[in-house]
């Protein structure tokens, strides 16, 4: 049977190695039982971020809660707010982690953290994600393209215009592509609109 220090070894390096937190089940699988958990939280080894994830102390804790919420939903892109910031293209600050699921799956509810869940097909799942680094976390997200195209997409169902609006701009402020941001919008079928409000907007010379 291996003893604590190895074990505590082989719970490091799956932590460092996949760049994620892990699940309560998958801490105790690998460290044989909560009286191991327990010393690890003890001697600061580890520490319980959200119920039921763990992770290492001293982290950039800026991105916790999406941390948290991709730990648990590995199958969730973050999408629209939330990787707006990440990209730089807004400098709101939501407390709600917003994030695409898919279809089949239910939105989840966490007892600590506001999720804002959408539940997409798999074109949208899969067309214009990337993974990133985010705090402690390698996960999926939606890339600076398909962030903008997300939001002109809201903005043409909901009316949220300047919002959308806001995001086009500091994308194109920060030297984003209108070739790119059309590719993008085609790989998902929103090319029409999205190049139609993109000429709108800059005609405007304001964007």
């Amino acid at each position: 049977m291996p003893s604590y220090e190895d074990r505590k070894t082989a719970l490091l390096n799956t932590m460092r190695s996949e760049k994620r937190p892990l699940r309560y089940a998958d801490v105790r699988r690998i460290m044989g039982g909560d009286a191991a958990i327990r010393r690890l939280e003890g001697e600061r080894i580890v520490e319980r971020i959200s119920a039921g994830v763990f992770a290492e102390p001293g982290r950039d804790t800026t991105w916790d809660s999406v941390a948290v919420i991709s730990c648990l939903h590995p199958e969730g892109v973050v999408c629209l707010e939330t990787a707006a910031i990440f990209h730089g293209l807004t400098d709101a600050n939501p407390d709600v982690v917003h994030m695409a699921f898919p279809r089949s799956k239910r939105v989840p509810v966490h007892p600590d953290i506001n999720v804002e869940g959408y539940r997409w097909s798999e074109t949208y799942l899969v067309h214009g994600v990337e993974r990133v680094d985010i705090g402690s976390m390698h996960v999926a997200m939606t890339t600076r393209e398909r962030t903008v195209v997300d939001f002109l997409r809201r903005m043409e169902r909901t009316g949220m215009v300047e919002e959308g609006l806001k995001v086009m701009k500091a994308y194109f402020e920060t030297g984003g592509s209108e070739k790119d941001l059309i590719k993008a919008a085609r790989e998902i079928g929103a090319e029409a609109h999205v190049r139609a409000v993109s000429m709108g907007a800059m005609a405007m010379r304001g964007i």
